[in-house]
């Protein structure tokens, strides 16, 4: 037998062989754990430096849209551009459509500190061809990346080339950890955006408080609408009248309503053809006309917002067919369906009807990517945040000290500051000298003409009594004894925007009887013989003014259109601004612009509504009722055709179209059941066109105009769905155009 102590003395040294394998073992985890931890702190760098990067890409975007937006808004009113002019922004190498170029950018490199070891962006420029913008396929070129974008040519240097839209590109690098260089790219097409009241449709400031709706009432609207509502709005936006009424994308309906057709179509530019979002238009198929039609609101999304009853819908789901419209002689076209974008105030979560949307009797919504929950674009806004005439009420939002520019001047209070100061009624304008030169006029400015000799154009009979503002706050009509029986010719002094100091001489006519040889039938075309016809003319109404240089006057009455027995047709030609004060606006016949060729292929071309024959009246304190008399269906509007502005409401209550572009606080259709805006049902529902300047440069200066949060007349932004981040991989480069690692899908 073995002793115990043999057995013992036999295990010496296993508690040692024991430790060291214990201690071997500790050892690998240890250099696993510490090579995990090596691993995992380049993977943490490598994470923030790709967090830097990306930050990086980012400030070099915001970088670029901030020296854009500088850019534009330094060139001179209406001759802005990405592309031509002083201002335009400079590459390595020509800025050019086919490929990207480096921006020449100062101070574009994030010093290091600390433990921040800094880095640099580079940011490209690619400009962007008016046929890839918004027809990707009518020029014969394969585009790949339609984008839906109606942009402003920059006439006339590059007419093919897109004034407001460049694609930037932005590159962020930063060095990481040892042998890792992280680097992150973003792309963005951006895009130049008007603020004026009148680059869209109706527009409502509703700043004097209460629930109301802002619009009510059954109507059809062909074109945007913006709501600058309060917060205690409820709902901000509320219409009806079933599926012929609600919001539209182009100019369909006038075709077939009663007062459209080839008279209403054929005095309005066609639009530029689009390829609409997530369409396919290979081969010039679904192309379509679009207004840009879109829906804001900025109010509170706490309460209701958008209340649609009846099954009245917000654009339509068709692409093609039955949007088409149209003939030979004005051309066949296609409309789009689907509204452009829907933004209400902070945005809401999908399917966002249980507090901001309400949906009614089978409404819905047809918007491009069927999303209508994002926010208000700009938060603080920056469209129009200051009651630019009316300044004495208490404002309920963010205000902005400047707000219309005109020359190179900016004015805080536009009436106070500049109209008053440009028109006749101004006493040191009354007494100042017209230069001899080019305006050989010596007659009595200011009062109506009583003979030829005074410069007037309509010939040698004029009104024999009474002012300017008696005519019109009688009634400007063909059966009205307020004018006698001749027209007249009212000769005055303004002064223009670019002339601060030499008045000039502006001239209104109404030739109302027109077949009359004592109204100089001589100096008309054909079809001024027909219809009564009102002109705005410097120096004389045989020279008509032009919306770039309107004449600019005001008539302290109200602005009367009225006539008895049914809707007579008036025309205009020129351009003016009337400032009527705190007078009303009331119109119960339709006025048109002037066509002087109807049965030409295409007509009325030199005379299209608003590019060149525009009338704009503006409303301080005072209400504008258009179709809106009592019983009876003698006041039917068919067409109404100008621009207006007033601090108060608009009111139309009777089948009419309404064409062109409306601002008011308050907007009270056919059937508003609002307290502070309630209209019967009378005799049909409205309708509203959007007619607005293709190229939005050549809205009128002398307008009262919106503002950003700095009175920019511009705003400088990202497309909605044109953001995207390069997905690159190792080895890749990216494309010189916006496809491949950048492509948009």
């Amino acid at each position: 037998m073995i002793p115990l102590r043999a057995w013992l003395g036999g295990d010496r040294g296993s508690a040692l062989l024991i430790s060291l394998v214990m201690i071997v073992v500790i050892t690998i985890l240890g250099l696993a754990l510490f090579e995990l931890g090596q691993i995992e702190g380049t993977q943490s760098g490598a994470s923030l430096g790709d967090a830097r990067a990306s930050e990086l890409a980012q400030a070099g975007m915001e970088r670029a849209i901030r020296d854009l937006s500088n850019a534009f808004l330094a060139d001179s009113y209406g001759s802005e551009s990405w592309v031509d002019g002083t201002n335009r922004p400079t590459c390595t190498g020509p800025c050019e459509t086919g490929v990207y170029r480096t921006m020449n950018l100062a101070n574009n490199t994030l010093p290091a500190s600390g433990t921040d070891p800094g880095g640099t962006f580079v940011v490209e420029l690619k400009q962007v061809l008016v046929a890839e913008a918004n027809n990707p396929v009518s020029q014969g070129v394969a585009y790949t990346y339609p984008y839906g974008q109606t942009c402003i040519p920059s006439t006339p240097t590059n007419p093919t080339v897109c004034a407001n839209l460049m694609f930037v590109r932005s590159t962020g690098t930063v060095a990481g950890p040892p042998g890792y260089t992280a680097v992150r790219t973003v792309q963005a097409l951006v895009k130049a955006y008007s603020t004026s009241y009148f680059a869209g449709g109706l527009t409502a400031e509703k700043d004097l408080g209460g629930s109301d709706p802002a619009i009510d009432g059954r109507v059809l609207i062909g074109g945007s609408v913006e709501i600058l509502g309060t917060t205690s709005i409820s709902p901000a936006f509320q219409i009806s009248g079933g599926a012929s009424m609600g919001m539209r994308n182009s100019w369909n309906d006038l075709w077939t309503d009663p007062g459209g057709g080839a008279v209403a179509l054929a005095r309005l530019t066609p639009r530029q053809l689009i390829c609409p979002a997530g369409v396919d238009c290979t081969g010039g198929v679904n192309l379509v006309e679009s207004l840009g039609a879109q829906l804001k609101i900025y109010g509170n999304t706490s309460n209701n917002m958008v209340t649609l009853n009846g099954g009245t819908d917000l654009g339509i789901s068709t692409i093609q067919t039955p949007l088409q419209y149209g003939d030979a002689t004005v051309g066949l076209r296609y409309g789009k369906g689907r509204i452009d974008g829907v933004y209400v105030s902070s945005g809401c979560r999908m399917p966002c009807t249980t507090n901001a949307f309400t949906f009614n009797g089978g409404s819905t919504i047809y918007v491009d990517g069927a999303n209508y929950t994002r926010p208000y674009p700009y938060r603080p806004p920056k469209l129009p945040l200051r009651r630019q005439i009316d300044t004495s009420s208490i404002v309920l939002y963010p205000t902005v000290a400047d707000a219309t520019v005109i020359g190179p001047t900016a004015y805080t209070d536009w009436w106070a500051s500049y109209l008053t100061d440009h028109v006749y009624s101004n006493p040191n304008l009354a007494n100042a000298p017209i230069p001899a030169t080019p305006y050989p006029y010596d007659g009595n400015y200011g009062r109506v003409s009583a003979s030829a000799a005074n410069g007037g154009s309509c010939g040698a009979s004029y009104i024999t009594a009474g002012s300017l503002a008696s005519v019109f706050n009688g009634g400007l009509s063909d059966d009205n004894t307020n004018d006698g029986s001749k027209g007249f010719c009212h000769t005055f002094k303004f002064l223009g925007k670019n002339d601060a100091v030499n008045p000039k001489p502006g001239e209104i006519c109404w030739r109302r009887n027109v077949n009359s040889v004592s109204n100089n039938v001589a100096n008309l075309p054909p079809n001024y013989t027909t219809q009564p016809t009102l002109e705005f003319g410097s120096p004389s109404c045989d020279v008509p003014t032009n919306p770039s240089d309107p004449l600019v006057m005001e008539i302290l009455s109200a602005f009367n259109l009225v006539a008895a027995g049914g809707d007579d047709t008036y025309q205009y030609r020129g351009a003016a601004l009337i400032y009527l004060h705190d007078n009303q606006v009331n119109i119960q016949q339709t006025l048109q612009t002037t066509c002087s060729t109807p049965a030409a292929t295409p007509p009325c071309v030199g005379e299209r509504f608003p590019e060149n024959n525009l009338l704009m009246l503006v409303l301080r304190n005072g209400s504008v009722n258009i179709a809106n008399s009592g019983g009876g269906s003698n006041d039917i509007v068919d067409r109404f055709m100008a621009y207006v502005y007033t601090e108060r409401d608009i009111t139309v209550r009777k089948q009419s179209n309404l064409i062109g572009s409306l601002r008011a606080q308050q907007f009270c259709f056919n059937s508003a059941t609002a307290a502070s805006c309630s209209v019967g049902n009378a005799n049909g529902n409205p309708r509203f066109y959007q007619a607005s300047f293709i190229d939005l440069r050549k809205i009128p200066a002398e307008v009262p105009a919106s503002s950003g949060d700095s009175g920019n007349r511009w705003l400088v932004d990202v497309v909605p769905r044109f953001w995207i981040e390069c997905r690159r991989g190792p080895g890749d480069v990216l494309p010189p155009t916006p496809t491949g690692t950048c492509q948009y899908q």
